[in-house]
């Protein structure tokens, strides 16, 4: 078995130092993945919507005019690679109903200044929750706060589609051409061109 390994290691002495390269760049991604944030909470809001109906509401005797609907669809995830628990999503004021998606153990709790407190006992790494707020002739409320027992979240752009910076891209794109000259590069070597 060794003398095999030795015989892979004779042939391939051409690009010794690319494979020594190539060992210490993955360990330095293993590191910085060993790393990487226990528990991170990430939020935002992706798409609304404001609907206006010619039904007047029927609880307001005084104004017949029409009835606004706004419904506005809040994102919030775990990136990091532990579970998040008691998971608190804060919203200013509370919609006229409240959805959380996929079904779950959730609790809704009402605040004393009136915000509505949704309460997740857990989420698991990677996972995305999707809650979707009505109001119905009445202001919409905004995100208060976000946190969970082990981190607070930080708010970004989510979009329906993934979407990244013109940079990221350009890396990405930087880093396949790179990775196609190693290949031609070792490959040239190990032909003896």
């Amino acid at each position: 078995m060794i003398d095999w390994i030795r015989t892979i290691w004779v042939n391939l002495s051409p690009i010794h130092e690319d494979l020594i390269g190539l060992g210490f760049t993955l360990l330095a991604g293993m590191i910085f993945y060993l790393f990487k944030a226990r528990v991170k909470l990430i939020f935002g809001r992706a798409n609304n919507s404001l609907n206006v109906l010619s039904v007047p509401d029927p609880s307001d005797k005084n104004n017949q005019g029409p009835t606004e609907v706004y419904v506005e669809k809040f994102f919030l995830q775990n990136t990091g690679r532990r579970t998040a628990t008691n998971v608190e999503f804060v919203l200013s004021d509370w919609p006229n109903d409240i959805r959380v998606w996929q079904p779950r153990q959730v609790e809704y709790i009402r605040a004393k200044k009136g915000e509505c407190i949704v309460a997740i006992p857990q989420m698991a790494p990677g996972e995305l929750v999707v809650i979707d707020c009505v109001y119905i002739n009445k202001k919409a409320a905004f995100i208060a706060s976000v946190k969970c027992a082990e981190a607070l979240a930080k708010e970004v752009p989510f979009w329906t589609v993934r979407r990244f910076p013109t940079w990221v891209n350009s890396v990405f794109a930087l880093l396949m051409v790179f990775g196609v000259a190693y290949l031609v590069q070792a490959a040239a070597k190990l032909l003896g061109v």
